[in-house]
């Protein structure tokens, strides 16, 4: 299985899934719930260091 993740600020809407064929799911998931759905071994280490930066809310 292959994955994409987007690290974004959700400002309004709905994740929708504009090509099923292509995507099994789409969905928005807070910073500290990635490595519930990708284990933190296979995420790409700036992406991870990224995740792992002090929020500012």
């Amino acid at each position: 299985m292959w994955c994409q993740y987007y690290l974004a600020e959700y400002l309004a809407g709905e994740a929708q899934n504009q090509d099923v064929i292509e995507n099994a799911d789409v969905m928005w998931v807070p910073r500290n719930a990635v490595p519930r759905f990708i284990p933190v071994d296979t995420i790409f280490p700036p992406i991870l260091a990224t995740l792992e930066e002090p929020q500012n809310d």
